[in-house]
């Protein structure tokens, strides 16, 4: 689940499957998240080019800086290059904190 910071601009987006609000949705190499629930096979809207606050895992060698490229892999947030680039750390994220915001396709 993740939550939008700061607003950016929306994209449309028709999910063949039902969306929660918050879900993070991958539409070729652009990351976007939903701003409210999208119903299958209905348009609806992504929040792309903003803010979003983003799980990461925690623990030794998680920790994010501002600026630092982030990469989207197994629903989470993370610096290593697998997976694919996220955007930008916004600001810093520790070791221990398990959310990140991240300046979405930056």
């Amino acid at each position: 689940m993740s939550t939008i910071v700061q607003g950016g601009e929306m994209m449309p987006h028709t999910p063949a499957s039902a969306l929660a609000a918050g879900v993070v949705v991958a539409v070729g190499k652009t990351l976007g998240v939903t701003v409210q629930a999208i119903p299958a096979n209905t348009l609806g809207s992504l929040a792309v080019n903003c803010v979003a606050r983003l799980p990461k895992p925690t623990g030794a060698g998680t920790a994010i800086g501002a600026g630092e490229d982030v990469y989207w892999f197994g629903n989470q947030a993370g610096t290593g290059v697998t997976g694919f680039k996220a955007g930008k750390g916004f600001e810093a994220a520790s070791t221990t904190d398990n959310t990140v915001n991240v300046w979405l396709n930056r």
